[in-house]
């Protein structure tokens, strides 16, 4: 009888307790639901304004490389620069319209559509969809406008977003509930979700800074294409003046200053092109230990006394599949920011050794890795973030044009390698170069010969480019070189001329042009005239489905560029 009175306490205490625990743990799980909701409401906006500040960059890019085309009237140009918007899945519609609000170029997905016409606006989202208008402005005046409308998420995605926030609060609310979560397992998930915003939010900044630097290297890889072909007509004049020694001692050194800036130009133009991963590139296997080894003498002139410099790379390297003349460039580039961060001296150390893969951007694999090391100042991490960024620079003005570190990243990846940097402040910096290993053996390089002196009559050249001042500079070229020539404005035209024509001595031919490539023409004339010599003349690197043993020349270049190819040829 004594026992039933204790049990019964007992039972009359749980009962008081229970309903004040559950009344508790149903408070919290409605705070823990009400937080979760707040921090998906925080997350859409945060994904809205990660959005929107996209699509101003995007925005800016678009009316930047369509001022051009506007200014010009080109809407194929203008298609173009549009077009390449679609490889974002994002993008719903995007178009650019003339000064007077008609459409030249656009396009669309699924239900979105055009304004007609566009009227600009302060940027809204609307359904989901980030709109945002810009205007076309060249030197201070209006050119046009542009128009971008961007998902800011898919549905699908937003609904597992929002099914897995649903899940969790379910689950913690039972939790909570049933078993009377404590406080401190709650702090632990409530971690854990901020945790998860947090990777995602990097995620998406990531995401972005990616789409930018892509974007950028359409844009620099589009105006550094434009810019040979206004530099193959300037050069070939300067070359052509200096050569015949046109003009008085003053105007001779002027076109030779002319000359040297051009040159200047073509370099910075490569640099570009670098960036974009579009310059062309003579890829072979090659001995790095050769040509690191030649590489001594000049890296320890261009660092000066203050610096030591110490070559330290194996012979018996494996060897690596790069272009050797831009590697050298490559070299060098490292060589002097590595000086100009070692003001008061120091060391620069240039090793090397086989390794694998440094990253899962890089194909599985052999690789030589080529450190650059320098006891310098140093990178923190913002500048270390930014380093391959063109145009980004820590010098003065006037003591570099921020493309070294671009060029560099940008020619190991479009030779199949990467590039890393490990730098401190304080604790000097070293660049890496991962170059894949070749399982070819590196060919002699035959040494350049005196250039054969012209003929009365070489033969008859057929020149097609669709640029008439390019055009006609390779025609004064070939008949310098004592060719009698012919001029196509495109490839169709070529073939037309070719047909009714057929007795030609060697066609050089522009690469990009619209209707049918360069390509596509030395691959047809492959197969009806076998024995018709073709070279192929761009500024770009892509040349797909082209053979690599069709000569090619990279613009701009000079006459006795031309005259060496077409010796080889002969």
């Amino acid at each position: 009888m004594s026992a039933t009175p204790r049990i019964q306490r007992l039972l009359e205490g749980w009962g008081r307790r229970l309903p004040v625990t559950a009344r508790s743990a149903v408070l919290f799980a409605l705070l823990v639901l009400l937080a979760s909701l707040g921090l998906a409401v925080r997350n859409e906006q945060l994904a809205k304004q990660a959005k929107l500040e996209q699509a101003h960059v995007q925005v800016r890019i678009l009316a930047g490389s369509v001022a051009a085309p506007l200014a010009f009237e080109d809407n194929q140009a203008a298609r173009d620069y549009v077009d390449a918007l679609r490889a974002d899945p994002m993008i719903a519609a995007a178009g650019a319209y003339r000064l007077d609000g008609t459409l030249a170029a656009g396009f669309t997905r699924g239900r979105a559509v055009l304004p007609r016409p566009n009227r600009l606006a302060a940027p809204v989202i609307l359904d989901n969809s980030v709109i945002i208008t810009a205007p076309v402005v060249e030197a201070g005046t209006q050119l046009g406008s542009v128009y971008l409308r961007m998902t800011v998420e898919t549905w699908d995605r937003r609904a597992l977003r929002y099914l897995g926030i649903g899940l969790v609060v379910l689950m913690v609310s039972l939790l909570t509930v049933v078993l009377g979560t404590s406080y401190a397992s709650i702090a632990e998930a409530n971690a854990r979700l901020e945790h998860e915003i947090e990777t995602r939010q990097k995620a998406e900044e990531a995401l972005v800074q990616s789409q930018k630097m892509e974007a950028m290297g359409q844009l620099t890889g589009g105006v550094a294409h434009d810019f040979n072909n206004l530099l193959t007509p300037i050069m070939a004049s300067l070359d052509m003046l200096q050569r015949r020694g046109i003009g008085t001692e003053r105007e001779q050194r002027m076109i030779g200053a002319a000359a040297q800036s051009a040159e200047r130009a073509r370099v910075l133009v490569q640099r570009l092109l670098a960036f974009a991963r579009r310059q062309p590139l003579q890829a072979r296997a090659i001995e790095l230990g050769d040509l690191v080894a030649g590489l001594g003498d000049l890296l320890a002139s261009t660092c000066g006394p203050q610096i030591r410099v110490v070559v330290d790379v194996p012979a018996t390297l494996p060897p690596v599949v790069a272009d050797p003349h831009q590697l050298e460039m490559a070299i060098l580039n490292l060589g002097v920011n590595a000086r100009d961060a070692m003001e008061a001296g120091g060391s620069l150390r240039v090793t090397a050794a086989v390794t694998g893969p440094a990253g899962d951007d890089m194909a599985p694999g052999h690789y030589v890795r080529l450190d650059v090391a320098d006891t310098g100042s140093g990178m923190d991490a913002a500048t270390r973030a930014r380093a391959i960024e063109p145009f980004f620079s820590t010098k003065g003005i006037g003591k570099g044009t921020g493309l070294g570190l671009s060029m560099v990243h940008g020619l190991m990846l479009q030779s199949g390698g990467a590039m890393r940097i490990d730098s401190a402040p304080g604790r000097g910096t070293v660049i890496s170069l991962y170059m894949p290993v070749s399982d070819e053996t590196p060919a002699e390089v035959a040494k350049p010969g005196e250039i054969a002196p012209a003929a009365a009559n070489a033969g008859t050249a057929l020149v097609v480019d669709d640029e008439e001042l390019v055009r006609a500079s390779i025609a004064d070229m070939l008949q310098e070189l004592g060719y009698r020539t012919v001029e196509a404005t495109s490839a169709a035209a070529a073939l037309e001329i070719i047909a009714a024509q057929p007795a030609f001595d060697v066609v050089v031919t522009d690469h990009l042009m619209p209707g049918i490539s360069g390509a596509e023409l030395a691959l047809r004339l492959r197969d009806s005239h076998p024995q018709l010599p073709v070279v192929i003349v761009s500024g770009y690197a892509e040349t797909e489905g082209l053979p690599t043993s069709v000569p090619r020349l990279t613009k701009p270049f000079r006459r006795d560029d031309m005259a060496a190819l077409l010796a080889d040829l002969a």
